[in-house]
């Protein structure tokens, strides 16, 4: 939403003050598959987010507010909660990029109870990739986000001998679930948008969500730059 944490506080503190409606392009929360996962998921212990693109020009910022902001704050609405602690590492690489705008971040979310969320945002891909694991006790959950697909995997057998006493075989069950909340992510913003216009309670409700994660953000890009 700007260039430090600091403005970002000042941008969500003018429009408080100015009784402004506002509202931050985090655009995954709209989703459908990122609103379904939200609504099944029930005991994550590690989400393990992966953002990957092939190198775009016209991008001249670095990677962590461009594509890990967005992880960092579903990663935060599957924990329903902030982290403890963040570590990072970033990567300089490519040729065309301005010397201060890292091309790759990994980086890691500690929750409390031991819980581990891991991020990896890239502009070095060859392909498009946005992914959210979520791993439980009893439960594998993936979500491809460019499909908005859910799979879940749920093992339901230790593991047992098969007939020739030699080689070992599981069983897992694969749940397909209906994805709920259907719409186009953006027309679905815009409509949320439109709700804050007809309800001031809505507004500070939204208010309170932008800055959790570009503190997060900020945390992990300043702790990759020691």
């Amino acid at each position: 939403m700007a260039d430090t944490y600091e403005h970002c506080v000042d941008v969500v503190e003018r429009a408080e003050a100015a009784g402004v409606p506002l509202m931050c392009g985090l655009l995954e929360r709209f989703n459908p598959a990122v609103r379904t996962v939200n609504d099944i998921v029930e005991g994550p212990v590690h989400v393990a987010a992966i953002r990957n693109s092939p190198y775009v020009e016209r991008i001249r910022t670095g990677v962590a507010s461009d594509l890990l902001i967005h992880d960092v704050d579903m990663v935060m609405r599957l924990f329903r909660a902030e982290p403890v602690s963040v570590a990072a590492q970033m990567s300089f690489v490519h040729p065309r990029s301005e010397p201060t705008s890292e091309d790759l971040i990994d980086a890691s979310l500690r929750f409390d109870g031991g819980r581990i969320g891991t991020l990896n945002a890239s502009r070095l891909s060859q392909r498009k990739v946005r992914l959210i694991t979520v791993t439980e006790l009893e439960r594998l959950i993936e979500v491809d986000l460019l499909r908005q697909d859910i799979t879940i995997y749920r093992n339901i057998d230790a593991l047992s001998p098969i007939d020739d006493g030699r080689s070992y075989r599981q069983q897992t069950i694969i749940e397909i679930p209906v994805i709920r909340h259907i719409g186009e992510p953006l027309a679905l913003q815009w409509a949320r948008f439109l709700d804050l216009l007809d309800d001031a309670g809505l507004v500070a409700e939204e208010a309170a969500t932008v800055l959790p994660p570009h503190r997060v953000m900020f945390e992990a890009r300043d702790a990759a730059n020691g």
